[in-house]
C-alpha cells in the first residue's frame, strides 16, 4: 500500500524528510503528492539540491511551473496562506506532515481535519489538547484510531527519552538534570536584532546563548511517572547541526559504568535498533552529521560515581535523525489506521 502525504511548509525538516525518503528508498511506500509553501517557491529546487549542512542532493531535481520533479516523482506545489484554503481531500491525501511551527493552537489543527485529511502529524511538540505525542521506539505502539492530531515531539525528546526509559527499565530512575547543547537555529539573529525572547535578540555567531526548552514537559507526556522529576535547560552554540545531550541521572540501584554502558549498548542492538547507536570511538559532533539515529551514545564520555549517579552523553543530528523519525511515525500511522 502506498501512503499519499502532503508537507505543509518547506524549511529544514521538510527538506530533510523529502531527502530521506529518496535516500532510504521509501518513495514506493510514501508518495509525496503536494508541498504547501507560502512564498519563494522558485527557490525550492535550489534549497533542496544545495544544502550546506547535509550536502548536495544526490538525485535529479527540477521545477516546471507548479510541479517539482525529483527523478520520476511529481510533487504539486501549493501556495496557500490559510488552512481553510487547502483542499487535501481533492488531492486524496492521507496524512499531512506539518513542519511550519505555525499552527500550534488546537482549533487550527482541527481545520486540517475539516479540510478532508485523515491524520495530521506535527514536527514539533503540541499542547495538552493534542491527541498523542510520539517518541518513536518508546510509545509509537500506543497510537489509537482516534488519534488524529499527532506530534512527533522534538529532536531533543527523541534523543533523551529513550535513554531514560532504558535506564529506568534496567536500574530504576529517581530523577535527573539534562543539558542540551544545541546548534543555532533560524529563530536566532546573525547580529543583534529584535525578537520577543531577549536571549534570541543576541548574535548567534558570537555567543553561547541559554534558551528555554519543553523537554521536561515532553518527558512527562511520554513517561508520566517522571512528572516533576526532571529539570532541563538548553544552550545554543555557533554551529549548524548536531546536538549533544548531557543527562545527569540519579538511579535507584548502585551501578558501575560497565553495567550502564552495557545496558545502553544492548538496547541499541536489540530493542532500539535503528533508533539508538552506541560508540566508543573518539568522535566529535561533525562525525554525527547525517546520522539517522535519534541518539548516539558516546560510551567513552559516560561517567558514574560508582554509586547511583550517572552522566550520559548522547549525540544526535537534530535534522536528519528527526526527519527519519517523522517517516517512521508516518508509516506506523498508515499501517494501523489507513
Amino acid at each position: 500500500m502506498t501512503i499519499h502525504i502532503a508537507i505543509n511548509g518547506f524549511g529544514r525538516i521538510r527538506r530533510s524528510v523529502i531527502r530521506a525518503l529518496c535516500e532510504i528508498k521509501r518513495q514506493k511506500k510514501i508518495n509525496v503528492v503536494a508541498i504547501n509553501k507560502k512564498k519563494n517557491i522558485n527557490l525550492i529546487p535550489y534549497l533542496l539540491e544545495y544544502d550546506t549542512t547535509q550536502g548536495k542532493f544526490p538525485y535529479k531535481i527540477n521545477k516546471n511551473g507548479d510541479i517539482l520533479k525529483i527523478n520520476k516523482d511529481r510533487i504539486k506545489i501549493l501556495q496557500y496562506k490559510k488552512i481553510n484554503q487547502l483542499s487535501w481531500k481533492e488531492l486524496k491525501i492521507n496524512i499531512v506532515l506539518d513542519c511550519t511551527g505555525t499552527y500550534k493552537k488546537t482549533k487550527n489543527r482541527r481545520k486540517h481535519l475539516l479540510s478532508g485529511i485523515k491524520k495530521f502529524l506535527f514536527s514539533y511538540p503540541g499542547n495538552k489538547n493534542i491527541d498523542k505525542i510520539i517518541v518513536f521506539g518508546i510509545n509509537h505502539k500506543n497510537l489509537k484510531q482516534t488519534d488524529n492530531v499527532i506530534s512527533n515531539a522534538s529532536c531533543t525528546s527523541n534523543c533523551a527519552i529513550p535513554i531514560i526509559k532504558i535506564l529506568d527499565d534496567k536500574f530504576g530512575v529517581k530523577h535527573g538534570f539534562i543539558t542540551i547543547i544545541h546548534p543555532s537555529m533560524n529563530d536566532q539573529n546573525i547580529i543583534d536584532n529584535y525578537n520577543n525572547d531577549l536571549n534570541l535578540i543576541r548574535s548567534s555567531i558570537h555567543s553561547i546563548i541559554p534558551i528555554n526548552t519543553n523537554l521536561t514537559k515532553n518527558i512527562t507526556k511520554i513517561l508520566p511517572t517522571f512528572k516533576n522529576k526532571f529539570t532541563a535547560n538548553a544552550i545554543r552554540i555557533p554551529t549548524t547541526n548536531v546536538i549533544a545531550s548531557i543527562l545527569n541521572i540519579f538511579l535507584k540501584d548502585k551501578v558501575n559504568i560497565y553495567n550502564v554502558n552495557s545496558s545502553l549498548e544492548n538496547a541499541s542492538k536489540k530493542k532500539l535498533k535503528r533508533i539508538m547507536k552506541y560508540t566508543e570511538l573518539p568522535l566529535i559532533s561533525n562525525n554525527f552529521n547525517h546520522d539517522s539515529h535519534s541518539a548516539i551514545i558516546d560510551g567513552r564520555q559516560n561517567k558514574t560515581n560508582n554509586k547511583n549517579l550517572v552522566k550520559i552523553l548522547a549525540w544526535c543530528d537534530n535534522e536528519w535523525g528527526f526527519a527519519n523519525r517523522m517517516i517512521d511515525t508516518t508509516l506506523v500511522i498508515a499501517s494501523k489506521f489507513l
